[in-house]
């Protein structure tokens, strides 16, 4: 017993000094994360290109595909009123079922 080292007595490995269960979450958060942090991988960034490799057209091209994708898009007005459309049709269509049954039916 005498030869217990301090960090076994912190921890409560001698029976003396029990970890309470949050000291112990604690402390296994604190392990995972610093394995984690060890095997993680620097970010590596994309190497900057030198000025005469950079090559423009295609980067207008890009460009240009980029903002007829975007110009296809749905405005905000017709996203406002698309579910008026739908509610005034299927309301359309309610009344000509009904004004049918009555006719027909009655």
């Amino acid at each position: 017993m005498a030869a217990l080292s301090a960090v076994q007595a912190h921890r409560g490995t001698d029976g003396l000094n029990p970890l309470s269960s949050s000291e112990e979450s604690c402390e296994l958060l604190y392990r995972i994360r610093t394995l984690h942090l060890r095997k993680a991988q620097p970010v590596v960034l994309m190497p900057r290109r030198e000025r005469q490799h950079v090559d423009l057209a295609v980067i207008k091209i890009d460009l240009k595909f980029l903002m007829d994708r975007l110009s296809k898009l749905p405005t905000r007005q017709e996203l406002a009123l698309r579910p008026l459309y739908i509610i005034a049709g299927s309301y359309g269509l309610v009344i000509a079922w009904i004004e049918l049954f009555r006719r027909v039916c009655l």
